[in-house]
């Protein structure tokens, strides 16, 4: 049986902030990283919507006393590319601890490949402070559909069926927003109160595994601002198969909004 040793009080406590120096040991060339994957803002808002695909470990005492044997296993940077290369078979071309504590430490990694990972890491203080992978979540983007998963459409634009669901919906008083599915095609639609004033302006669409997540801006303008500026609706063609949900965040508005009843 493994003999287990309490950890003193200001040892759980006090962990040492990573210089900015250990944190950029593995970054190679962020160059070589597709242009969305840059995007570490986007990348924590996909990544902290997929609940479904994180993969964890367990270890043995064997496989703990083994870990414990290699002095590498003391440095998260050294365990976080041996796990890369071993269990992923990729190449790092960056890292960045996202979390706000360093132990357990959560970590955005990118890889050759174009593929983004989140990984969650812990310190055993049980066995001489080696370092563990506990889980990792990941993301593909699906090649050049990162860049086509809407398009805007106008009214004049959209098929018949289409057109006339939209229509239903611009009747309607009020902010709106909903989606809708014809066969195999699915669209959203967000309005505003359809005053002179108001306007929806979108602000970005994402597309992970089928759930769309559409964010968007509410403005009121003054009386006598020019036209072009109100948008008084948003149609989005959304691309890529096997779409099931399509969730909607007002991320900004400079006044009230009233929603449609």
């Amino acid at each position: 049986m493994a003999k287990f040793t309490k950890k003193p009080a200001a040892e759980i406590t006090i962990e040492p902030t990573p210089s900015s120096t250990e944190e950029s040991k593995a970054t190679l060339s962020p160059a070589k990283t597709h242009s969305n994957l840059k995007d570490r803002d986007t990348l924590l808002r996909i990544l902290s919507r997929v609940h479904d695909s994180t993969e964890g470990y367990d270890y043995t005492e064997d496989q703990l006393k083994e870990m414990q044997a290699n002095p590498d296993n003391k440095d998260y940077s050294k365990v976080l590319q041996m796990f890369v290369e071993s269990r992923l078979q990729q190449e790092i071309t960056s890292y960045q601890t996202i979390s706000q504590s360093v132990n357990p430490r959560s970590l955005l990694i990118t890889t050759s490949n174009q593929q983004a990972y989140m990984v969650y890491m812990k310190k055993d203080y049980l066995h001489d402070g080696i370092w563990l992978i506990s889980s990792f979540m990941d993301y593909m983007p699906q090649g050049d559909q990162i860049h086509e998963i809407y398009s805007l459409i106008s009214l004049a634009e959209a098929p018949e069926d289409v057109k006339e669901w939209a229509q239903g919906l611009l009747k309607q008083p009020g902010w709106l927003k909903e989606f809708h599915t014809f066969d195999e095609r699915t669209y959203a639609f967000i309005k505003s109160s359809s005053s002179d004033s108001d306007s929806v302006e979108l602000e970005e669409v994402m597309n992970s595994a089928g759930e769309v997540f559409i964010s968007y801006q509410s403005y009121q303008y003054a009386a006598n601002s020019h036209k072009e500026l109100i948008n008084d609706y948003l149609l989005l063609e959304l691309k890529g198969p096997s779409i099931w949900d399509v969730t909607f965040q007002n991320t900004y508005a400079n006044f009230p909004l009233v929603e449609a009843k």
